[in-house]
């Protein structure tokens, strides 16, 4: 579903991004893959630009949604999901908005 989370399971890019925001709209749930955003600790990035580099709140811990790698994933590969972040639609839709449009 659209904004829930989900832990990595891909041991080759989990340690650096160790969650995965489903962004995708859920009338395209029937397709196999989902448009994904990167879950990381703060202290991984450099330099967090706000607007496209939102904080998210998963289990305790403060992660930066990395709009500037939105990606593909396979539906499937998205098992353990770890909560829904639909509380923070409005700062979700910005990044997407100007990651798209540029404003």
């Amino acid at each position: 579903m659209q904004f829930d989370v989900y832990k990595n399971s891909n041991s080759d890019t989990s340690e650096e991004f160790p969650y995965l925001l489903d962004i995708q709209a859920d009338v395209l749930s029937r397709l196999a893959t989902r448009i994904i955003v990167p879950l990381t600790p703060s202290a991984k990035i450099k330099k967090i630009i706000t607007v496209i580099n939102p904080t998210i709140q998963i289990e305790d811990k403060s992660l930066v949604a990395l709009f500037d790698e939105l990606s593909s994933y396979p539906k499937s590969s998205l098992i353990d999901k770890v909560s829904n972040v639909s509380m923070d639609h409005d700062e979700i839709m910005k990044a997407i908005d100007f990651t798209i449009q540029g404003y």
